[in-house]
């Protein structure tokens, strides 16, 4: 039986042949992917053959769309910082007020980064985008701003981004 690193490392290689002409090459469109050998491929030893990976088709983003999961991880990874400084450092000088408004703030900043991530599916990507964006920076942001500096103009933005946010959702509708 061999130890643990080789079999890591072994794992490791075989994921990376699936993965790294995806990002090497994005734009080319539909194609298979590499097919694993017998004698390197570390899963055809312990998964059942319905988890091996299989020869289907994978389709990359057109440029203008992956734009838009770029920006959906700039703000997932945003909302997730922005999560742990209000965990941790605005419990010391926050009201409960504040942190509860701050804590909704990012609760929808979060989700509504993943529903950008989602923009490229709808029918209209850049409308329903766009309106992800702006509602999360109007309504998250108008949180944040109250929660960190209490002031009520930049709260008042909120309703605004709500709305925006209820209308980048009906837009998968369109």
């Amino acid at each position: 039986m061999s130890s643990l690193p080789s079999e890591l490392e072994r794992a490791v290689k075989s994921l990376w042949s699936y993965v790294e002409p995806l990002l090497t090459s994005p734009t080319e469109g539909v194609r298979s992917r590499p097919s694993p050998s017998s004698s390197s491929s570390w899963t055809d030893s312990w998964l059942p053959s319905s988890l091996r990976f299989s020869h289907h088709k994978t389709m990359a983003l057109p440029p203008n769309l992956q734009i838009l999961i770029r920006l959906a991880g700039v703000s997932g990874a945003a909302a997730v910082m922005l999560g742990a400084y209000g965990s941790h450092s605005l419990r010391k000088h926050a009201t409960p007020e504040a942190r509860e408004v701050f804590e909704t703030g990012n609760r929808y900043h979060l989700i509504h980064s993943v529903a950008l991530g989602l923009a490229p599916f709808a029918k209209r990507p850049q409308i329903t985008a766009g309106l992800f964006f702006a509602g999360m920076l109007m309504f998250s942001g108008g949180c944040y701003g109250y929660a960190l500096w209490q002031s009520k103009t930049v709260r008042s933005v909120t309703p605004f981004g709500g709305i925006l946010l209820i209308l980048a959702w009906l837009s998968f509708l369109l």
